[in-house]
């Protein structure tokens, strides 16, 4: 039976883009992953996400709900197929605890995926700001209050890496790696990463708009289960609110 981890490739079917399995969700009628917008969008009708287990093929692990692209956030989430295992654990966990007495520096990590090594491939940052960023990246039009991390380990961000989560130094989700960038004038990489409570809220947005102002666009009857768990506020969501925070503790 496949095993689905963080940071392993995923793309929409018959779509010549990747991106990787992020925070997973966890539903009543299902678990879910998140990953970005821009690595699963496409025309057409087919909803079918596929993943890399071996490096090499892909096999159909879940079905796109929906997903928001703008310039506050990159996001979408996935259904996983029963008989698709989660491995949900942390590979972070481990690499932070070595990292203990430097929780100072802010440490963060993103999990990627290693196929010939069958594990985890993390690429971490201890530098790093937070804010709008300075100019668009490439053709994203994501800029608002992001993370810029420069990649402070021996492994640097790829691309196909956009989605894959990204935590603190004592293990705590806290964002999504959405793009990568070189940078010359200090010869390294750049990866940036959406803060996580910005997903939430947009999610709970999205769900609100599916269900007020478009009940007949294709995404609704998908994203409902899960608006209903969340039982969204048709008011505006503020992120100090009790339905964020319920939001969040079923991102992991």
């Amino acid at each position: 039976m496949p095993t689905l981890r963080r940071g392993m490739r995923v793309q929409r079917q018959g779509i010549n883009a990747q991106c990787s399995v992020g925070p997973f969700f966890q539903g009543t009628d299902a678990t879910y992953f998140l990953t970005v917008q821009h690595g699963v969008t496409g025309p057409g009708n087919n909803r079918v996400v596929e993943a890399c287990f071996d490096g090499f093929a892909y096999t159909r692990v879940g079905t796109y709900i929906t997903g928001i692209q703008d310039e506050a956030v990159d996001w979408a989430i996935v259904k996983i197929d029963p008989g698709i295992t989660v491995d949900a654990a942390v590979p972070v966990g481990q690499t932070a605890a070595k990292f203990a007495s430097v929780a100072a520096q802010k440490k963060l990590t993103a999990v990627g995926y290693n196929y010939q090594q069958g594990g985890p491939a993390l690429f971490e940052s201890a530098d790093f700001t937070h804010g709008d960023l300075n100019g668009r990246v490439d053709n994203s039009p994501t800029f608002r209050q992001q993370y810029q991390c420069r990649t402070t380990g021996e492994r640097r961000a790829n691309s196909g890496d956009s989605g894959s989560a990204v935590f603190d130094q004592v293990g705590k989700l806290i964002g999504m790696e959405w793009a990568i960038e070189w940078d010359g004038t200090r010869d390294r990489h750049l990866f940036y990463a959406q803060p996580i409570i910005t997903v939430a809220v947009s999610l709970i947005g999205r769900l609100w708009d599916l269900e007020v102002n478009h009940p007949d666009h294709p995404d609704w009857p998908l994203a409902k289960p899960i608006s209903q768990q969340l039982g969204s506020d048709k008011a505006r969501v503020k992120q100090t609110d009790p339905l964020v925070a319920f939001t969040l503790s079923l991102i992991h």
